[in-house]
């Protein structure tokens, strides 16, 4: 090929179409294909194969054009058919809906303590239970809507014939939530329930009692569960320890 050998530098693709002639350019077959570096200045490092271009001066300028073209060809690509890259997609963000106040010495608050089960969604509003805290101290059922966000104590347990802690989550069907409570109950062995999700028209439906074999006693699920088996295992490896002395 006849012609100037032109080098093309600069450190952006415009820069590039510059042309500096009477330096050969070279493009090595080991680095970036759309990087081109003058021969003079490639010196140590690992041994790499190079490839002199001749570069008439009159199509050096139509030469890095199709370079440029090529080389915002994928970016544009991404663009027009709105992908992301999937370095960077968007962080996603965490939003604290309700923080539980803390509870007296009595464990009383306004809205409930220590909710281990987890929550349903019906239209906008999140439901599900605090097994502690509350206008007597032994739990609640609350609602919860996150566009607010705006938090709503819909029953306060008495520890009595309604139940205490409910420790599981709930069921809903047509307008009434339905679940659990550990405690209370005529028995003490906890409760089956029935609430609306207006917060009235709480129902008992069934007590637990642990003296009946087929009745079963204490309905506990999912966290709750795992908690007082970890509380009771602590108390019998602390009462055998007592023993042991």
């Amino acid at each position: 090929m006849s012609g100037a050998f032109c080098q093309l530098v600069g450190n952006s693709p415009l820069d590039a179409l510059v042309p500096h002639c009477n330096h050969p350019v070279i493009m090595s077959e080991t680095a970036d294909p759309f990087s081109l570096t003058p021969e003079a200045s490639m010196t140590g490092g690992a041994p790499t194969r190079h490839i002199p271009v001749s570069i008439p001066r009159s199509q050096a300028g139509s030469f890095m054009k199709s370079r440029v073209k090529h080389r915002f060809l994928l970016p544009a690509l991404f663009a027009g058919l709105g992908l992301i890259p999937v370095g960077r997609a968007t962080e996603p963000t965490f939003t604290n809906l309700h923080s539980f106040t803390a509870v007296n010495f009595r464990g009383v608050n306004s809205d409930g303590a220590n909710p281990f089960a987890g929550l349903i969604l019906s239209g906008d509003t999140l439901y599900g239970t605090a097994s502690e805290g509350g206008t007597n101290g032994e739990g609640t059922v609350f609602a919860i809507n996150p566009t607010g966000p705006s938090f709503t104590n819909l029953y306060s347990f008495t520890g009595s014939s309604d139940g205490a802690n409910p420790g599981a989550g709930l069921m809903l069907s047509s307008n009434t939530l339905y679940g659990t409570a550990e405690h209370g109950g005529s028995s003490g062995n906890g409760t089956v329930f029935a609430v609306n999700i207006t917060g009235s028209g709480f129902t008992n439906l069934h007590n637990f009692n642990f003296n009946n074999a087929s009745n079963g006693a204490v309905p506990v699920a999912g966290y709750r569960a795992a908690y007082c088996m970890g509380r009771r295992a602590v108390a019998a490896a602390r009462a055998t320890a007592q023993c042991l002395r």
